[in-house]
This record gives structure tokens, C-alpha cells and sequence, in this order.
């Protein structure tokens, strides 16, 4: 026993030894995947150029020159709703898991700041210190409203439903309608021009949805963005 047990202890010693593997670690992002590898079209371009610039030059002006705190917090909650939803518009997890983990993380914030967005103008509008039409009042609570269904509808498909399709088609409306449609709202106001009324208010929500259809149409059929 003795002998085969030293044979057993010399086999042992004599086999090489495990080779450990080294976990692939996924290199950073670069400027030239974050820019050059984002989901540009001249729809999403636009939006958020003008999106951006309607909350900076409009709202921002409004906190600079002494606003009240909710107007304060709900300009500053749209910008940084308009910069979560903005990134993750561009890019989308098919881009690698370090995209993935952002998308995850910037999606969160882009869901509270859109609370905090809508909870804010609902107070605006109730409370009586909202300086638009009484159209546009009920437009925006009712694209608010929208907003907040579409937000639950897009958590419950990316987290319950595991279907990122529909995922991408509710937060793609949501963009669009809740973004980009106040801000196409107050063009006029804007450009120095008078408010055309409540046609424009409810017929400007035609651009929001046909943005929103376009990029879906995009991304689902005619284009080679992937979600």
C-alpha cells in the first residue's frame, strides 16, 4: 500500500498545474465608440439638438432670472430627464455589457427625473403659476399622464416582460412626445411670434408621434440600429 501510495503522490506532483483563466476584461469606451458608434439619424439629431436647446435657452433663463424653486426644479429635472433619455437613445445595449450596464443605469435616472418632471408641471399647472394657455395647460397634463404610463409600461418590459422590442418602442414614444413635443409647443414663443392657440398646441403633437414612428420604423425594420 505504502508504494502505491507514494506512486499516487509522485503522479501528483509530476501533473502540471491548473491553468487559471484570466477574465476577459471589456476595454473602456472611446470617444470614437461613443460618438462615431451612437444611433444617429437626422430625426434623433434633431430632437435632441432642439430639445436641448429649448430647456437652455428657455427654461434655464427662467432659473437664472430668479424663478421659483418647483419652476427651478422642474427645469433642471427636464434637463437632466432630456440627457438620460438622449443617451440612451444613442446608445442601446446591442452596443457591448459596458453600454448594457450604462443603459441600465442612465435608464434609472431617466425614469425619476421623468417623475420628478411630471409631479413638477402638474404642480405648476394646479397650483396656478403656469403662464400658458389653458389648451396648452391641458395638452402638457395630458402628455404628462402619457409619460408616466409609458415609463411603467417600458420597466415592465424590460424587467417582467423580458421583450426588448416593446421596451424600445414605449421609451421611443415617450422621447418624442414628452421631449420633444413641449418643446415644438413653444416654438413660437421662441421665435418672438404669438401663440397660435390651441390648434397649434394639439396639432404640434402630429411631429412628436410622427418622430416617434419614424425612429421605430428605423430601428425595427428600415435601419441597422439593434436594441
Amino acid at each position: 500500500m505504502n508504494a502505491v501510495d507514494d506512486e499516487e503522490r509522485r503522479v501528483e506532483a509530476d501533473a502540471p498545474a491548473p491553468v487559471e483563466l484570466e477574465a476577459e476584461v471589456e476595454a473602456p469606451p472611446t470617444w470614437r465608440t461613443v460618438v462615431l458608434g451612437a444611433n444617429w439619424t437626422p430625426w434623433l439629431t434633431l430632437a435632441i439638438a432642439y430639445t436641448l436647446y429649448f430647456i437652455c435657452a428657455l427654461g434655464l433663463t427662467w432659473v437664472s432670472s430668479g424663478a421659483p424653486l418647483v419652476i427651478s426644479t422642474h427645469v433642471v429635472a427636464a434637463l437632466l430627464f432630456a440627457l438620460a433619455c438622449g443617451w440612451n437613445m444613442l446608445h442601446t445595449p446591442s452596443h457591448g455589457n459596458i453600454f448594457r450596464r450604462y443603459h441600465v443605469a442612465v435608464g434609472w435616472t431617466a425614469m425619476a427625473s421623468g417623475v420628478a418632471v411630471v409631479v413638477g408641471g402638474y404642480w405648476i399647472i394646479l397650483s396656478g403659476e403656469a403662464i400658458i394657455s389653458p389648451g396648452a395647460q391641458i395638452a402638457f397634463m395630458i402628455t404628462g399622464a402619457l409619460q408616466i404610463f409609458l415609463q411603467g409600461l417600458g420597466v415592465y418590459f424590460a424587467r417582467i416582460a423580458r421583450s426588448p422590442e416593446r421596451h424600445m418602442m414605449c421609451m421611443t414614444i415617450m422621447f418624442y412626445n414628452s421631449l420633444l413635443l413641449p418643446a415644438v409647443n413653444r416654438l413660437p414663443q421662441l421665435l418672438g411670434l404669438e401663440s397660435p392657440g390651441v390648434a397649434w398646441t394639439f396639432g404640434s403633437s402630429a411631429i412628436g408621434f410622427a418622430f416617434a414612428f419614424i425612429s421605430i420604423y428605423w430601428n425595427m425594420r428600415g435601419g441597422k440600429v439593434r436594441v
